[in-house]
């Protein structure tokens, strides 16, 4: 069964990116020689789910876009925007549900839920994140966009794996408790 997993980088304070979006205070933690396991991880999924809000700055970051090879969903209440072949618009919050529950049964390799905090919130309380994967940042934001915002359930996971690197990164690898 594929899993979906939640794999972001949040700063010590608990926030994604600072309150208008931007990740700029990644950029010090960005180099050649060291990608955090990120390509490892890339390369064991084939699909994307995300919030709107995020799949934007996602297009705006990315000069050569590096998703085309994955299937992207993304969660929106915007009528106006169409699926192509590689993007499919989900609207109804019952039918992601269950969209996502038959995603997971179904074959392929693991899901990535890109985020926002709104769109790790929902997933959260449907109880349909399987793994946690979180980039721990050596810096204190002071406000954004947290990891979960408003989550309202409390769910208990267990640390299977942890990793720290030389700039002072940590990587922590949660599996949801049953």
């Amino acid at each position: 069964m594929r899993k979906l997993v939640l794999y972001t980088a949040v700063s010590l304070d608990g926030f994604i990116a600072r309150k208008n979006g931007e990740v700029d205070w990644l950029s010090d933690y960005e180099n050649q020689d060291e990608d955090y396991g990120f390509m490892e991880f890339f390369n064991s999924v084939d699909t994307m789910i995300s919030g709107n809000n995020t799949h934007k700055i996602m297009l705006e970051l990315e000069e050569n876009y590096p998703y085309a090879e994955k299937k992207i969903y993304v969660l929106t209440k915007d009528a106006g925007l169409e699926n192509d072949e590689q993007i499919e618009y989900l609207r109804s919050k019952r039918s992601i549900i269950s969209f996502v529950e038959d995603l997971k049964s179904d074959f392929g390799s693991n899901i990535w839920l890109v985020g926002g905090g709104k769109t790790n919130a929902f997933f959260l309380e449907a109880g349909l994140i399987d793994l946690l994967i979180l980039s721990i940042i050596p810096i204190t934001l002071g406000d954004g966009i947290p990891l979960f915002s408003k989550a309202k359930d409390q769910s208990g996971w267990m640390l299977v794996e942890s990793h720290s690197y030389p700039k002072g990164v940590v990587q922590l690898r949660y599996e949801l408790l049953t």
